[in-house]
């Protein structure tokens, strides 16, 4: 009998009370602070995959097929005793900023070399290494703001007020991000969408 796990949801998320189950896992629907619905699988992995005993879970999928197309991919990764994704194995920023240009095809050169520069500059150095579930709208504020008033890289002005463009460039570097994490079921929000660019002196 599967038991809804509470503490297993990212934080803001809330359940309802749907879900479809199988021999090999579940998949149940929940909604998202802003009211869209969006579905999650889950699935206990046997030991003699990760040691012992444990939940996998991804979130975000908009669909309840797409939920358990994912499902019974992990099923298959099991069965061939490939590598399996948990928890722990949530990307670093960094890891999904290089996932998301990788998939940047259809641009042109100049426009992926603003965003490799604002990246390089503005972001990496500081949140690179932070997975992307640690990536509140709390901290990326508090890191625009860092921006809006030292942020400047260049040798005029160097440390000094970071310019208004330049800053919603590099904030929507940031949400196209996360947003592609959201799009592959591995977040189940852009936290970007919360914080809020005023002016160049303060980020909300």
């Amino acid at each position: 009998m599967f038991t809804l796990c509470l503490t297993c949801l990212p934080i803001g998320l809330v359940p309802i009370m749907s879900r479809r189950s199988s021999r090999v896992g579940s998949v149940y629907k929940y909604k998202t602070p802003g009211g869209a619905t969006r579905w999650r699988y889950q699935i206990w992995v046997p030991s003699e995959v990760f040691g012992k005993k444990e939940r996998v879970s991804r979130a975000g999928f908009k669909s309840a097929k797409d939920a358990n197309a994912a499902l019974h991919e992990v099923v298959g990764k099991i069965k061939k005793h490939e590598r399996v994704v948990r928890k722990s194995d949530m990307p670093t920023f960094h890891e999904q900023a290089n996932t998301w240009l990788s998939g940047l095809v259809s641009h042109e050169g100049a426009t992926i070399q603003g965003y490799q520069k604002n990246l390089r500059n503005h972001l990496l150095p500081y949140i690179g290494h932070l997975k992307l579930d640690e990536l509140t709208p709390a901290l990326l504020a508090t890191h625009f703001s860092r921006l809006s008033k030292t942020g400047r890289k260049d040798s005029k002005g160097f440390g000094g007020k970071l310019g208004n463009n330049t800053l919603h460039k590099v904030g929507t570097v940031v949400s196209l991000i996360l947003e592609s994490a959201v799009d592959n079921g591995v977040l189940p929000l852009n936290s970007m969408r919360k914080v809020k660019l005023g002016s160049i002196q303060r980020v909300h």
